[in-house]
C-alpha cells in the first residue's frame, strides 16, 4: 500500500491483530493518546504503564495472561488535574496526581509517551 500512498486507520482492542498489521501504533486511555510509535518497539518495550498492562494482558501460549486490578470509577475520576491513569498506575507518584504529562518525544526514538516516569 505504500506505493499507492494509502494509509489505513485500524481501531482495535485485539493487540494480536494490531501487532500483525500495523507499522505504527497509538495507545489510548480515556480518549487520550498515552503512547505512540513503531509497533515493534511499543510491544517489545512499552514506555507507558497502561501500554505495559495491555501488552501483558494479551493472551499468549507461552505464559498466562495478566489481568489488571479493577479500579473504582469514582476514584479514577477524582482529579481532573493530573494524569488520567494515575489512579490505576503502580508507578504513580505525587506529581502524577497534580500535573498531566505531555505527549513528549522520547530521546533517540520515534515514539512519544505521556508519562512523567516512563518504564523505558
Amino acid at each position: 500500500m505504500r506505493d499507492a500512498g494509502v494509509t489505513f486507520v485500524l481501531i482495535s482492542h485485539d493487540l494480536g491483530v494490531v501487532a500483525h498489521i500495523c507499522e505504527t501504533t497509538a495507545v489510548l486511555f480515556r480518549g487520550r493518546i498515552v503512547e505512540i510509535g513503531p509497533t515493534d518497539a511499543l510491544f517489545v518495550g512499552p514506555a507507558h504503564p497502561y501500554t505495559r498492562e495491555l501488552v501483558d494482558a494479551t493472551p499468549r501460549l507461552d505464559r498466562p495472561a495478566h489481568v489488571a486490578k479493577a479500579v473504582l470509577a469514582d476514584a479514577a475520576e477524582g482529579s481532573m488535574r493530573g494524569c488520567p491513569y494515575a489512579f490505576r498506575c503502580a508507578q504513580a507518584r505525587p506529581r502524577c496526581f497534580e500535573e498531566a504529562p505531555e505527549l513528549a518525544k522520547r530521546a533517540g526514538e520515534e515514539r512519544r509517551c505521556a508519562c512523567h516516569f516512563p518504564l523505558v
